[in-house]
């Protein structure tokens, strides 16, 4: 990920959760910064051949995954363009790449001009991370994102040029992702694939971590940590899951 933070400020975000619980970060706040891509841009082109990223990764062409710990189209991207280069090089390159966001990129004259500009390139995926297709309900849970229907609309977009599209259908919320949801899946069937994965709800949580927690779980009509706290098998420990 370009960032190490992302502007979205979704209720259930797993990165952040994870940063929270983090002893050393720094407890004022956190501070947004970016990854040097020149530098990265270098590894890739194999100039610095004994980098563990460019021998175990990037030479054996092993797909690379943009956007599981912040997302590269934030608010953080529009004001700054770092990862403009990054994604630009990735694209004429053909380098086999899944970008995963909840923003819009297409909007953006400079984005929309190199993604129709290598529309041929068959080695990226696209996958929109939406959990509802209920405007309202998204809103209250991905407080800074855009909405579901522009969303869609840019994966649309994207499926003409040729791109191959997924509906990211995570984290799959009871009570939220599952309000009409044959309707929302119907609004999608032009998509290529779809991924779902239930929320995952981590047992080592602070005062922050259980106010996202309570917020969500009003939003879903029930106390969600003593949902999962009877739901989720034991052996798993603190970090609670469905099965």
């Amino acid at each position: 990920d370009i960032y190490n933070l992302c502007s979205g400020m979704c209720k259930y975000c797993f990165s952040f959760f994870g940063k929270a619980n983090n002893p050393s970060i720094d407890r004022d706040g956190f501070k947004a910064k970016s990854i040097n891509v020149d530098r990265l841009i270098n590894i890739f082109e194999g100039k610095e051949p004994e980098n563990p990223y460019y021998k175990y990764f990037v030479k054996k062409r092993k797909i690379l995954h943009i956007g599981g710990l912040a997302d590269n189209f934030c608010g953080f991207e529009r004001k700054n363009m770092l990862g403009f280069k990054f994604i630009e090089y990735l694209l004429k390159t053909k380098y086999p790449t899944v970008i995963s966001t909840k923003f819009l990129f297409l909007d953006n004259p400079k984005y929309k001009e190199i993604f129709e500009k290598y529309k041929d390139n068959n080695k990226m995926a696209i996958q929109a991370s939406i959990i509802t297709g209920e405007e309202d309900l998204a809103k209250k849970i991905e407080v800074g994102i855009p909405s579901v229907k522009s969303r869609i609309e840019q994966l649309k977009e994207l499926k003409k040029m040729g791109y191959y599209v997924v509906l990211r259908l995570r984290p799959f919320l009871v009570g939220v992702s599952d309000v009409n949801l044959e309707e929302f899946l119907n609004s999608c069937n032009f998509v290529d694939a779809i991924s779902t994965e239930f929320y995952c709800l981590e047992g080592r949580t602070n005062t922050e971590d259980n106010k996202r927690n309570n917020w969500m779980g009003n939003v879903c009509g029930f106390d969600l940590i003593d949902y999962y706290n009877k739901l989720s098998p034991t052996t798993r420990g603190t970090y609670k899951r469905l099965n």
